[in-house]
């Protein structure tokens, strides 16, 4: 057993009071990516399994740092602590604010995707007419050759 003095363990549980807050956001930003965008189920379940190795491994490097790959119980209590804390007081501000910017994102990409499309079959068409009338320029120039052998009768 490592021996960790008690200033260390207190620090190291205000760290775990950060982790737990960063976890928390990271889960806000997940909610209102899903109030933004519909996903189906199976897309959350995966989000959600994402989410979940994403913290763990974390969680485990924060531990192999910390507390040299201790599992201590003040840690995990503060990672909850942490989040819970965070999630009851500012997550719902945090979720309406990136809601509703995640949503004007979404449309403005929209618009401009729509924009882009609209600009895009234009330069198509355009472009499709002067290659054709390349293509036909090109093609009368070869049967007017004489000599050449699918020419002949």
């Amino acid at each position: 057993m490592w021996e960790i003095s008690n200033i260390a363990q207190i620090s190291t549980f205000f760290y775990s009071l950060c982790l737990g807050v960063m976890f928390c956001i990271l889960y806000d930003f997940f909610r209102a990516l899903r109030m933004a965008i519909k996903f189906s189920d199976i897309v959350i379940f995966f989000q959600d399994i994402v989410y979940f190795f994403v913290i763990s491994v974390i969680t485990f490097v924060f531990l192999l740092s910390l507390t040299n790959g201790e599992i201590r119980g003040f840690v995990i209590f503060g990672i909850l602590i942490g989040f819970l804390v965070f999630y009851f007081t500012f997550s719902k501000m945090l979720l309406k604010f990136s809601g509703k910017t995640l949503r004007y994102l979404v449309l403005l990409f929209g618009k401009a995707n729509s924009i882009l499309n609209v600009g895009f079959c234009k330069a198509d068409v355009f472009l499709s007419k002067i290659f054709k009338n390349i293509k036909n320029t090109f093609k009368k120039g070869l049967k007017k050759v004489k000599g050449l052998l699918y020419t002949k009768k």
